[in-house]
Order: C-alpha cells, then structure tokens, then sequence
C-alpha cells in the first residue's frame, strides 16, 4: 500500500514571466495591425491582452496590486510589443509612463486612480492649456494635442500654465478623469496612425489639489507620494526614465520589420536582373549584415539607459547631469539607428513592398513616424550631450 507522502508529485510548472506572456501577444498584434491603422486606434481586443499580459501593472504601485517591474524588464517587453504592432508598442509605453507620473502624485490622488484593476492612463508634457487657482483646487481650460492612447484611457495627466497674483507663470500638473474630458479626432497621420494620439479638451474643469502638483517636480525628482518615496522605481529620474521606455519601441518595430523581411525574402528576384535569388546576392549579404549590427547597437544603447537609470535608482544616488545628458543622447542615437535599419531593408524590398497589405511596409511607415518625435530626434539629443560635455547649460528641461 503506498500513501499519498510517498508518491513524488511532479513539480509546479515556473509562473509564465512578463517576456514571455507579451511575446506571445506578437501574432496577434500582427494580425490587428491593419485594423489598427485603419481605424486611427488600438483593437479592444490588443486593449484586453496588453491587460492580461500585464503591461499595466509595470508601472502601478505593488499595494494598489500592481509589479513595480524593474526598468531593464520593462524595455525588453515594450520592444517585444514594438516586434508586433508600431502604434500598440507606443501607446503601451506612453501608458506605462503616464502611470509612473500618477505615482509622483499624493497618495490620496494614487488611491483614485489605481482603485481601478488594469487602469489606463495618458497623458502629455506640453502645457498647452491654462489653469486658475480657486478654493481648494484648480480650475482647468484648453485642449492638449498629441495625446497618445486617449481613445482607451481612463485618466489623463495633463500640464496647464498657471498665472499667479504676482504674474510669474507655473506650470502644473493634473489628473483629470477622462469623464471630465473632450476628445477631438484630429489625428490623421501617415505613420503611427494607429495610436489615436488625438487632441484632448477642457471646459473649466475642476481639479482638487491632491490631485495636481508642480509640474516642475517631475523633473525635479520630487514627488508628493509619502507611500512610494523608498521605491527604486518611482524615484528613479523621470527624463532617462522616460528615454528608455520610449527608445525600446523603435528597435522593436526594427526587429519586426527585420523579420518580415526575411519571411518574404525566400524565392524573390531581383526584378530587371539577372539574378533570380535575392537571397544568393552579395548586396542582399551587405545589406541584411548592415541593418542588423543596427539595430544590435540601437538595443545596446537601450539597454545601457535602462540599467544605468535603475542602478542609480537602487542605490538611491542621484544621476549627474552628464549621465543624463548622455541618456538623452542615446535614446535619439538608438532611434536613428533603428530607423536606418529599417531603411536599408526598405530599400531592398521591392516596388511590391509599397502595397499596403505587405505589412513590412507599416513598419516602415510607423518608426519614421516616432524619429520625428520631439524626444527622440537625435540631432537634438546630441546637442545636449555636446553642450553639457563642454560645461554648458543644457538649454532644456527634458534632460
């Protein structure tokens, strides 16, 4: 007879990591792609599995249920998501950073907005709006364009310029319920069309104090939550922060369209040639080898601003401003890498390539798209790295 403490109980199976639930999300996103850009928005369905693979909860507070996901984690599911769909990779990472900067807010304010499982979040940096000071609060007007994600936020974090009784001009930053907001669809775009970055708008809309907060206490790394101040994660520097979660999706949009490039290769000519297998050609060898050390050293430098920016943050030291001068830097180089990358393959796909149900063409289309953003332009990154490198002033906040 034999009892149950003596049969050998084969062991739990390992839970499934964040890389691999989000890896097996990229057939699908591939699959939406086209719908996505067609309809200038994500699938309720790429909504629900960024869900369940747990992409909200990367930056959401551990007592609100949330993962607290180091940063060097977060980049490499982001870039995994950019493998699958440009405009869903972006909005994702623009909803992890926007739930970062909800953890920056008082405790009161966090308590509201991560009351909700799977919360979304957008949010902007410019202050294109203006705000009052009345009895316990702030009263809010204008609009914010840009606003990527909008469509399935819940809650925004929108900046409003602020003129006090002296005339001196402060910016603040606010958590507005998307209930209390407008969303104007202007967003008709070539490349990213997908992430429905449309335009946001404000009639007087009341915002209690605990929830607004200078917005310069951003890049001052000066939060008003008593709850996450011993958190590497929520007082790590939000600018590197921010550059590494936002480069990690172009060299993902790479490698995707790296792949896709390959899957159509087999078989192809090269038309008007004499050569009947693209694959078998000293051009194609040049040109994949080229395109692929790319988007190796876009990712290298992704990962350095990743594990740079946590380890600092885990020792609790400050970063310097070289050091992120450099990350700012990085972040645009790694963008310019990404995209040449992707415009080397361009180039040897063919005139076929240009129909828009070859998917290597959104692609294409999507990551010119992000090396025009603001952040990521790398001219401008390196002019503050070269500035701060010759003791200059950076001539910008987002560094």
């Amino acid at each position: 007879m034999t009892y149950a403490a003596d049969v050998a109980h084969p062991a739990a199976p390992p839970a499934e990591s964040l890389q691999d639930r989000v890896r097996r999300l990229v057939p699908q996103l591939r699959a939406n792609a086209r719908t996505v850009d067609d309809h200038g928005r994500l699938t309720d369905d790429n909504v629900s599995a960024l869900a369940s693979a747990g992409i909200y909860d990367m930056m959401k507070p551990r007592r609100f249920g949330g993962s607290e996901t180091p940063l060097p984690e977060q980049i490499a599911a982001l870039a995994e998501l950019g493998r699958g769909c440009g405009s869903t990779a972006w909005v994702a990472q623009v909803g992890v950073f926007s739930a970062w900067l909800a953890a920056q807010f008082s405790d009161e304010a966090q308590a509201e907005v991560f009351e909700t499982a799977d919360v979304r979040l957008c949010g902007t940096f410019a202050p294109t709006a203006t705000g009052k000071r009345v009895d316990g609060g702030f009263v809010v007007t204008g609009s914010w364009p840009f606003n990527t994600g909008c469509c399935h936020a819940q809650w925004d974090v929108l900046p409003a310029r602020v003129t006090k009784e002296d005339g001196t001009v402060e910016v603040i930053a606010s958590l507005i319920p998307m209930s209390d907001l407008d969303i104007e669809l202007s967003w008709d775009v070539d490349g990213l069309s997908g992430t429905g970055s449309n335009t946001t708008v404000g009639h007087e809309v009341f915002v209690p104090d605990h929830r607004t907060m200078p917005f310069s206490y951003v890049w001052r790394n000066t939060m008003k939550s008593a709850a996450n101040a011993g958190s590497p994660l929520f007082r790590a520097a939000a600018v590197p922060i921010v550059m590494a979660v936002s480069a990690a999706v172009p060299v993902g949009m790479a490698r995707g369209a790296m792949e896709l490039f390959l899957d159509r290769l087999p078989g192809r000519a090269i038309t008007y040639t004499a050569h009947a297998n693209q694959a078998e050609t000293q051009l194609t060898h040049l040109q994949l080898a080229e395109a692929q050390t790319k988007i190796e050293l876009a990712w290298h430098l992704v990962v350095r601003m990743a594990e740079s920016a946590w380890e600092h943050s885990e020792a609790g030291r400050d970063m310097s401003l070289p050091e992120r001068a450099r990350i700012r830097s990085d972040a645009g180089y790694a963008t310019r890498l990404a995209r040449e990358a992707v415009e080397i393959l361009n180039s040897a796909s063919g005139a076929s390539s240009i129909r828009r149900d070859v998917p290597f063409r959104q692609f294409f289309r999507d990551i010119e798209a992000v090396s025009l953003h603001a952040a990521l332009n790398p001219n401008a990154g390196l002019e503050v790295y070269g500035r701060v490198l010759l003791g200059l002033d950076p001539a910008t906040t987002l560094v």
